[in-house]
């Protein structure tokens, strides 16, 4: 990957997750929680991507990317444990809403998951 290609993929990464974000934020004011979670995790999930291409890493799984962001981020303490449970929370959370057929998040499952991604997401766009 060229220095322009790289820069534009850190570019578009950080734009889409700014953009989730954003969306998320809509998806929870209009009372959609599932939504809520959904772009959410993948705001952390694009911010992820960059972070990584950075080690020049682009994972093909979000296990993948969930796995190599804790070697990269989190065992070396550039992110905290904490921060590294809210990614895996999200993963996980993101599942069970895109799969669970039954599963319906309320607003006290992702009220308090909003600001902690915003939060972290700024952080992330430090690190790069």
């Amino acid at each position: 990957m060229s220095r322009e290609e790289y820069h534009s993929y850190i570019e578009t990464r950080i734009h889409r997750a700014e953009e989730a974000l954003a969306f998320a934020k809509t998806c929870f004011e209009l009372g959609n929680y599932n939504m809520t979670i959904n772009r959410l995790y993948y705001s952390l999930f694009y911010a992820t991507q960059a972070l990584l291409a950075k080690h020049e890493s682009y994972p093909k799984t979000h296990s993948g990317a969930k796995s190599e962001l804790g070697l990269f981020y989190v065992k070396t303490g550039l992110l905290t444990s904490e921060e590294g449970k809210l990614y895996s929370q999200l993963l996980d959370m993101r599942q069970v809403s895109d799969y669970g057929d039954l599963t319906a998040f309320e607003k006290d499952d992702t009220d308090t998951l909003i600001p902690k991604v915003s939060e972290l997401l700024e952080k992330m766009k430090g690190l790069i």
